[in-house]
């Protein structure tokens, strides 16, 4: 299978580096075949057995879909009415499980949330790097005891990714040819998956742009209106285009009558119709197409949502579109014009809007904003908020994109047991009137208790206490002890919640990964590796990559708060996790459960102590190289000691816990182990390496040497503070020099056409890149929202510009690290730079590594830059 593949990505990983890795090539992850979770859940959960011989059923009204009424007679006797089969069998489920925590009363429930949708756990994904077309294959992604534990936990749907172009036949396009080797795999899924009351949804983000070489372009031009860096968007106002949408749709509705629906982001991720161009901040259009130009973007949408719908009722089809908006920007703010769509939707469409996106949160004294995927925060955002509000006031159905089982936070464990934070969140959103909840993404959609939880929030009417749910919803599992675990689970929510609300947070921080990073006390700026990507090597020691939005002290904090939280303690104070393992040794559900959490807490102590071990690096280096205080540069090497040992222990007690269960380590976007049992016993052997240098730092420092340079540090190019112009690449030139009481002066003189960019790092790498843009016009920040050390502040600015030829001088304001006073005594001072021309590096004059794009980041990376020598 294609799937085996990521092995020899990580066995090439390191080769993506322009320069040599500063630790030992890791163990390549565990081929599929390894993946033995995926055997595990082809079984039947082992369940307490709960007969239902002795129940009456009747079928009659009750309140709608799904909903059903429990009564208990005076002689015990016990009778379930359903309005439909999907009622009576979210009644047996709950029947069983109330019967199993012994606390069956009568009630009516029904759900508040129609559409529950989640993915496959472990489904291939089709994009890159591995691309793997689930319908191209013969692998059974959905065995039936699967589908029977998500149909237990409420998932009424599942949605997998299509291209209409790989499906449909219109008058635009002929039939792919493997179509029809997709569709019957696709209607065999369908029907697999209808057995349990789980309908498939297609996912798809249409209409697709088209590059100048495709043929649909070249033949039907008449289909397009924007173009964007050499490709064409869709313009729905066309109705050739409003032909090749519908009748897409319908021939897939056709081939595959049983479909749920159409699942699709309309907006956002990529573009596809004039609708992309329009600012999802500020409503301005950006776009070229003279019909859109003069129209609301809700004119645009509409247009599209009614091609598909017709399509849909066409193919005599009764399933719905879910139009889903992508918005993930870090900023609050929202155009009204998303609103506004909210407003206008045919029939049969449900507008989705990411639930957190825009994310505003104080910690530790300060208000923090984050983008997507949020589940240590509640929300809903304020975009949310606006576009819910506004589908309410017109009976609109609106949906919420969440993550339920885990999230871009921490995603190398099968789910994140908070159910506190799910109560708070389904809460929310059942006050807003939400009908439909995307539940994942390429992640958070393993079975366990958090899907559980989703599944009875849905039916939820909260007129019970979050402690109280949090019991019932533990009943069933774990009997006696389920006032414990809701504890335990309370417990892991609130330290959750102290997650550093910071998208780079997310995307490289070490609470994925941390066990199996390697801690280098040697400066190498080496970059960090992105969480939900197969081919990076392992992260390096430029930990500010992860920290646009919180000081390192900042997130040393919050991760010290969030390992202290999760060691649950009973009123004893005793080990609660201990306490448990020693009661339900024999179950192997319960035990895989106490691992997950187990793995958890030690994920936020490895996050702690990464976070100590480079704060410490920093203090040490600054104490000997900058005030020559060895004593305070040896206390501070010592503490790094302490961490490695620390992280010594934490990797040793994992290691058992991955060998038992492979689903730890695993994250499904990455389609990979992030860490595994191999990459933990290698993660240790470079601790000790670690501890072997720390050992030889600590003699040099005793020696009254300085904290040794590393190779790295020795062998960067130079530029010396003083007068001295240091040539760069492109007949580009600068020089820099201290200007006292004020800052950094830095001078360009470069060619009038070019628009440069000077990156600058502290020396041991713990802040995020700090970027200023100089051209023509002179020198200013790069403007970064969510940044707390922001980009430099310009004190003067000054521009001369003769014979096509610029001289920009410009002088960095000391305030920004550290203060008048303390300006050559600064931890933060800048002792790294890049200069660059576009994404191309001037100074030094070095490659950038192939590869994808690092979100966020590139085409920044600490190891590329140059020493400023002060």
């Amino acid at each position: 299978m294609t799937l085996i593949t990521v092995a020899h990505i990580a066995a090439t990983a390191i080769a993506m580096t322009s320069l040599a890795a500063p630790f030992s090539e890791p163990p390549p992850y565990p081929r599929m075949e390894e993946w033995t979770f995926r055997e595990e859940l082809a079984m039947p959960e082992a369940l307490p057995p709960v007969s239902t011989n002795d129940v009456t059923f009747v079928r009659a009204p009750v309140e709608g879909r799904e909903s059903y009424r429990i009564d208990i007679g005076e002689n015990g006797k016990v009778t379930i009415t359903t309005e439909d089969d999907e009622g009576l069998r979210r009644a047996v489920y709950y029947y069983q499980d109330r019967v199993r925590a012994g606390d069956l009363a009568p009630c009516v429930r029904k759900p508040w949330v129609r559409n529950r949708i989640a993915r496959c756990f472990f489904g291939p994904i089709k994009r890159p790097p591995l691309n793997h077309d689930e319908l191209m294959d013969d692998v059974d992604y959905y065995p039936e005891p699967y589908l029977d534990r998500l149909a237990h936990e409420g998932i009424n749907g599942l949605w997998l990714t299509v291209e209409w172009r790989d499906l449909a036949e219109t008058s635009f396009t002929k039939r792919s040819p493997d179509a029809m080797r997709r569709i019957e795999k696709l209607r065999r899924t369908v029907d697999r998956c209808l057995k349990y009351g789980i309908k498939t949804w297609i996912f798809c983000i249409e209409p697709r742009r088209c590059g100048k070489d495709d043929l649909l372009l070249k033949e039907h031009p008449e289909l397009f209106g924007c173009t964007v860096a050499g490709e064409s968007l869709m313009c729905p106002m066309q109705h050739a285009a409003q032909r090749y949408i519908e009748e897409s749709v319908k021939d897939i509705f056709t081939q595959v009558p049983r479909l749920g629906g159409i699942m699709m982001i309309s907006y956002g991720e990529r573009e596809t119709t004039c609708l992309s161009r329009f600012d999802p901040l500020t409503g301005r259009f950006n776009g070229n197409c003279p019909r859109c130009a003069r129209l609301e973007p809700w004119q645009i949408h509409w247009e599209t949502a009614s091609a598909i719908m017709r399509g849909i009722r066409a193919a005599g089809s009764d399933a719905e579109y879910i139009s889903w908006f992508y918005q993930p920007q870090v900023r609050p703010e929202r155009g009204a014009w998303n609103a506004d769509v909210a407003r206008h939707l045919p029939d049969g469409v449900t507008l989705a809007y990411n639930f957190e996106s825009g994310a505003v949160k104080e910690q530790l004294g300060r208000l923090r904003n984050g983008g997507d995927y949020w589940l240590s925060y509640v929300g809903p955002a304020e975009g949310f908020r606006k576009v819910a509000e506004a589908g309410r006031q017109v009976g609109a159905p609106i949906g919420a994109k969440i993550q339920v089982g885990n999230s871009h936070e921490v995603a190398t464990v099968p789910f994140v047991p908070v159910p506190g934070l799910l109560y708070r969140k389904y809460k929310a959103m059942r006050e807003m009137g939400v009908s439909t909840v995307l539940q994942c993404w390429y992640f958070g959609n393993c079975p366990g208790i958090m899907n559980k939880a989703a599944g009875e929030l849905s039916f939820d009417s909260f007129d019970d206490d979050e402690a109280t749910f949090l019991k019932r919803l533990a009943a069933p599992d774990w009997g006696k002890d389920a006032a414990l675990v809701a504890s335990v689970w309370q417990q892991l929510s609130d330290a959750y919640a102290n997650y550093p609300l910071s998208n780079d947070m997310q995307y490289y921080g070490p609470f994925h990964a941390g066990p199996a990073w390697p801690l280098l006390p040697d400066v190498s700026l080496a970059p960090l590796a992105r969480t939900w990507k197969p081919h990076d090597p392992p992260s390096g020691d430029a930990i500010g990559e992860c920290l646009e939005n919180h000081t390192i002290e900042e997130a040393s904090i919050l991760a010290e708060y969030m390992a202290k939280d999760a060691r649950v303690r009973t009123p004893d104070g005793e080990d609660a996790l201990k306490v448990l393992a020693s009661r339900w040794g024999g179950d192997f559900e319960r035990m895989r459960d106490i691992g997950v959490m187990r793995a958890l807490a030690l994920q936020f102590q490895s996050g702690s102590d990464i976070f100590d071990f480079y704060r410490e690096r920093a203090r040490a280096l600054y104490e000997s190289r900058v005030l020559g205080n060895a004593t305070a540069a040896r206390a501070a090497v010592r503490r790094m000691g302490e961490a490695v040992a620390r992280e010594e222990s934490v990797t040793r007690e994992l290691l058992p816990l991955a060998r038992a269960d492979s689903r730890l380590g695993f994250h499904s976007e990455a389609e990979a182990h992030q860490y595994h049992p191999a990459k933990l016993e290698w993660r240790l052997s470079e601790l000790a390496k670690t501890k072997a240098r720390l050992a030889e730092i600590d003699a040099a420092l005793a020696r009254g040497e300085p904290y040794p340079e590393s190779e790295f540090e020795r062998t960067a190019p130079v530029c010396k503070l003083g007068g001295e112009w240091t040539d760069a690449a492109d007949g580009v030139r600068f020089r820099a020099r201290e200007t006292v009481g004020v800052g950094l002066e830095i001078e360009l003189d470069f060619r009038k056409e070019m628009r440069l960019r000077v990156n600058t790092l502290d020396a041991a790498g713990v802040t995020w890149y700090r970027s200023i843009a100089v051209d023509e016009t002179g020198a200013r920040p790069y403007e970064f929202h969510n940044v707390v050390t922001p980009s430099h502040e310009v004190a003067e600015s000054r521009v001369e510009v003769a014979d096509g030829r610029v001289r920009v001088r410009f002088v960095l304001s000391s305030a920004g690290w550290g203060g008048d006073g303390e300006r050559r005594r600064s931890l933060r001072r800048p002792e790294w730079l890049q200069i660059m021309n576009g994404n191309t590096p001037l100074w030094p004059e070095r490659q950038l590594p192939s590869g994808d794009w690092r979100l966020n980041l590139d085409p920044v990376r600490g190891n590329l830059f140059g020493r400023l020598r002060w």
